[in-house]
């Protein structure tokens, strides 16, 4: 090395401690779930969440809801962790509140995270609101 070198004045600026690491253990932040962050955004942009989850939600009910039930329960909506279904008539939905709705609703909570989901509803299907009771009412 050449003499001049060594006899040389330090930089500004620089010290003989060691840099700052910027991602330091102790400033790291705990990893978030990828299901998390795309929830914030999608709520932030104000986006109807329940559409991004709905092949989820058919997914995990073939696994909870009997198969005698299936045919008449259809998902409508997913709401601030409400769960809603549809079902044909109020005999449907009397008999699916009596029977089942207990055991779907701890299974699909099972499925799809009990923090996700607080509820599960049933609705009458709104085509069946403007059918009449009978011909020419």
């Amino acid at each position: 090395m050449p003499a001049d070198f060594i006899d040389a004045e330090p930089l500004e600026g620089l010290t003989d401690e060691m840099p700052k690491d910027p991602d330091a253990l102790e400033n790291r932040r705990e990893p978030a779930s990828m299901r998390s962050l795309i929830e914030k955004t999608v709520r932030r942009l104000n986006l109807p969440l329940q559409d991004l989850w709905r092949e989820e939600v058919v997914r995990a009910c073939a696994q909870v809801i009997p198969a005698d039930v299936a045919p008449l329960l259809r998902p409508a909506k997913w709401e601030h962790g409400v769960l809603y279904f549809y079902v044909p008539n109020n005999i449907s939905l009397f008999q699916i509140q009596r029977q089942y709705l207990r055991a779907i609703e701890t299974g699909l909570r099972n499925q799809l995270g009990a923090s996700r989901l607080r509820q599960v509803r049933l609705m009458i299907t709104p085509e069946a609101w403007s059918t009449p009771l009978a011909p020419g009412e």
